[in-house]
């Protein structure tokens, strides 16, 4: 039996078994990351201004971090082989969780063609980001306004627009960050529906609403000019995973009979979150633990953006005193 394979699936396991992250505020000092303290109000505001140019490269970071081998599923064989092993592993889940996965390259399509999303009327576009938290110990369905609720700035009494994606702040001697609520003004409308409606997407079959995209950590509510009310509610991400769970409800209120359960492109809804602030991409681990099967993902995906712009210095230094010799001869 390869070691590294059996670890890597058994922190999957944990990973589907107990909650895969620690609130900021339970977390062990030792396990924290340094941050920038806040000492005065966290900054609000409706959206960053997107930087294309800067986009692309976290992106392309992002793209090395999620092709790294800690990001693959191990293959079906060696999935099986575990599954004799260990019968009493749940690992059928992560066999399930890998087809989809394959499935998913598949099937998916730009939402516009299975739930188009129109941009005429838009009064109001707000949304509420709760990152990588756990549920409540007890707690075992969460969508939708529980995102504002219980996983947003809202939550601690923080003011409408707080962006604590990067920053954090300390409430009654406990520490919040990794949450945003973004308020889009109305001429970033019509470009953030383009941007959903091209988010790839599958209405996967047969979904069972007791289990299927019940701990959403994103939360997009669009409101039109007739009082109609769009909703979209988002699972925080499953390691090795290449979708999220998604729920989408065209009209509020959020009758379970209206839901459309969907699996939407993990890669389009951080690219999507990046043209509301592009300083770091979403649903990344910010800790370490090896008891739960967790590394620092933000701290990987720093430092491959690092390496990135550390290889391209050398490049443009070689280039420039060439330009310099070509306007010296003019």
């Amino acid at each position: 039996m390869n070691h590294r394979l059996y670890a890597s699936a058994t922190a999957l396991l944990l990973a589907v078994c107990i909650p895969h992250a620690a609130a900021e505020t339970k977390q062990p000092e030792s396990s924290r990351q340094p941050e920038t303290q806040i000492a005065s109000a966290p900054k609000q505001n409706s959206a960053y201004p997107a930087d294309e140019a800067k986009i692309a490269r976290n992106m392309a970071a992002w793209d090395k971090l999620m092709a790294t081998p800690e990001q693959q599923y191990p293959s079906f064989e060696e999935l099986e082989e575990l599954r004799r092993k260990n019968p009493r592993d749940n690992i059928e889940s992560l066999i399930r969780r890998k087809r989809n996965n394959e499935e998913f390259a598949k099937h998916a399509v730009p939402l516009k063609q299975i739930l188009p999303l129109t941009d005429k009327g838009i009064t109001s576009i707000e949304v509420f980001y709760g990152g990588m938290a756990p549920p409540p110990t007890g707690i075992v369905v969460e969508r939708f306004f529980d995102v504002k609720n219980s996983y947003s700035p809202f939550e601690i009494g923080l003011p409408p627009g707080t962006n604590l994606l990067v920053d954090k702040v300390s409430v009654n001697d406990n520490t919040y960050s990794d949450m945003a609520h973004f308020i889009l003004p109305p001429e970033r409308f019509s470009e953030f529906a383009d941007r959903l409606n091209h988010v790839r997407a599958w209405r996967y079959p047969n979904p069972q609403s007791e289990f299927d995209s019940i701990e959403h950590r994103l939360f997009v509510l669009i409101t039109y000019q007739d009082g109609r009310q769009w909703a979209l509610g988002v699972n925080s991400r499953f390691p090795k995973d290449q979708y999220l769970e998604a729920i989408i409800v065209p009209e509020l209120p959020l009758a379970e009979s209206k839901y459309n359960f969907v699996y939407l492109s993990l890669r389009d809804i951080v690219l999507l979150m990046q043209h509301l602030d592009d300083r770091v991409p979403v649903f990344l681990e910010r800790f370490d633990a090896k008891e739960l099967g967790l590394v620092n993902e933000r701290r990987q995906w720093k430092e491959i953006l690092q390496n990135m712009n550390r290889a391209e210095k050398p490049v443009a230094a070689k280039q420039s005193p060439a330009r310099g010799k070509r306007q010296i001869r003019r």
